[in-house]
């Protein structure tokens, strides 16, 4: 069983420290995107941060596992960065004295309620729905 044990330890750390790689596409689009970064959602991201931060907590203070703090701690580092560029690129799309909303209003709603188009704040329709 302590093999057992020591292979999913070791697949724990290969799949999460994979993942902090995973995370460089959306940073990139994130960072490219020219209005606003209106697709990526800092409630998501941020709560991320948050589940990688209790997991630091509990590597370090229940299992006292330092490599699964240091998984964490990289997913954490690399959600707040996300976070960072997200909201970076929301305050300078911004127009002076706009107030930034958290969600977008659908343009019209189908009989079920679910959103069929959506509109960006400044009213221009989105090119695809994300």
């Amino acid at each position: 069983m302590e093999n057992a044990t020591e292979i999913i330890t070791w697949l724990f750390v290969a799949a999460n420290t994979g993942r902090i790689l995973a995370y460089v596409p959306q940073l990139v689009a994130a960072w490219n995107c020219k209005n606003g970064a209106t697709s990526v959602s800092r409630l998501t991201w941020g709560y991320f941060a948050f589940a990688h931060l209790a997991g630091i907590l509990y590597a370090t203070y229940v299992v006292n596992d330092h490599r699964m703090m240091l998984v964490f701690c990289g997913n954490f580092v690399v959600c707040l960065l996300l976070v960072a560029i997200v909201t970076w690129k929301k305050l300078s799309h911004a127009k002076p004295g706009a107030v930034i909303h958290p969600v977008t209003e659908p343009a019209f709603s189908s009989p079920w309620g679910e959103a069929v188009f959506a509109k960006h704040r400044d009213g221009e329709p989105m090119t695809r729905l994300h």
